[in-house]
């Protein structure tokens, strides 16, 4: 699914931002911020528009990661796929490793290997570099993400959002 039209792309971005902030109500709660409790591990669902640099072309892009959190610290470390959905079929396998500078603010580096629909057999390496903010509901954290990668091809942006379930609570 390509999308070439300047319009469609800003539409799609101020939807997801205003899907991001309006979330930010039901959000909302009078724990204080000492009180919040890391989970164990995340499973994570991204969906977001992919801008590739040297095509000039906007696309759908889907991403699953799990992470299991470092007791203790801002730290996690974890398994992403990304698939985007362009004229090469981009597929992305790589370890992610995740910290979390305050609470609601999520960082990440992913190194992994590239390949792609159009030529199987052939893999790059590639490294994807992601921010997030995410509101809590419950067991699941839900926001805004953006995300840059480089390969040897080409550099994409990504614009989305994050959804995350937590797995366990880390006891004290």
């Amino acid at each position: 699914m390509l999308i070439q039209n300047k319009k469609i792309l800003i539409a799609t971005l101020a939807v997801l931002f205003f899907i991001g902030i309006s979330f930010h109500g039901y959000c909302i709660t009078s724990e204080p911020e000492h009180s919040h409790q890391h989970h164990k591990a995340e499973i994570g669902v991204g969906q977001s528009a992919v801008y590739f640099t040297k095509d000039k072309t906007l696309n759908y892009g889907l991403h699953l990661h799990l992470i299991r959190n470092i007791k203790h610290s801002g730290f996690g470390v974890g398994i992403e796929y990304e698939r985007i959905f362009d004229r090469h079929g981009h597929n992305m396998l790589g370890i992610v490793g995740s910290y979390s500078p305050a609470h609601q603010v999520e960082l990440s580096i992913t190194p992994g290997i590239l390949f792609e629909d159009s030529e199987p057999g052939h893999a790059d390496a590639s490294i994807h570099i992601e921010a997030g903010y995410h509101f809590d509901i419950k067991n699941i954290h839900l926001g805004p993400i953006v995300e840059c990668a480089l390969d040897r091809h080409d550099v994409h942006f990504s614009l989305g959002v994050h959804v995350g379930i937590g797995l366990g609570k880390i006891r004290e």
